[in-house]
């Protein structure tokens, strides 16, 4: 019996398990971003730009409020930064952006500005949990300066936003997170997790 029991309990899900669960998994980023912010750009496939097309119009309704999951994959290096490593809790710094090209752009949050290069600023913005206590600091420190580090949201889209800047345009749509996973890219084991973000 008590072998049963810790079998059942080592497969519980985690918070940010149940969440992702109850998300929905956007499949087509691009042509989704490019409906909610009223275009369809150059570049896309032919069943993307048909896709488009026909989103534009119920885009904002069909996505209004709904949980949705997105893997962002593994992140640069030079937009996550390690700030600390207690027993139990890991603070991190993530820009968050994910350029879509064509003039397309997700973040979490809002966006700073565009650059001198047309390229999208985000600041990065802490993030804090709880973390495997066996985790070493030296050790979430090497994967996130080693580029080693994924990164899995749970959230809802909000209010499009639009950068201008030296004739270039760059739309966009943030999204709002409710649930935030940091996983080692290789071994999969969960490095930081963050759930109930307001």
């Amino acid at each position: 019996m008590l072998f049963v029991v810790a079998l059942a309990l080592a497969a519980a899900a985690s918070p940010f398990d149940e969440a992702k669960k109850s998300a929905v998994v956007v499949e087509r980023l691009p042509s989704t971003v490019a409906a909610l912010v009223g275009v369809c750009p150059d570049g896309l496939l032919p069943d993307e730009l048909a896709e488009c097309k026909e989103n534009l119009a119920s885009a904002a309704k069909n996505w209004a409020g709904k949980k949705i999951y997105l893997n962002f994959g593994v992140v640069d290096p030079a937009f996550l930064g390690f700030v600390t490593k207690s027993s139990d809790k890991a603070k991190l710094t993530w820009a968050p952006l994910l350029d879509l090209g064509n003039g397309l752009a997700l973040t979490v949050g809002k966006p700073d500005k565009l650059s001198d290069k047309g390229n999208v600023v985000v600041a990065r913005q802490p993030f804090e949990g709880p973390s495997d206590p066996e985790l070493l600091a030296s050790d979430l420190e090497r994967a996130v300066k080693t580029g080693q580090v994924a990164v899995e949201v749970v959230g809802v889209f909000g209010k499009p936003w639009q950068l201008k800047g030296k004739g270039q345009i760059v739309r966009g749509v943030p999204l709002q997170p409710s649930a935030v996973r940091f996983s080692h890219s290789r071994s999969g084991k969960v490095l930081l997790e963050i759930n109930d973000l307001k």
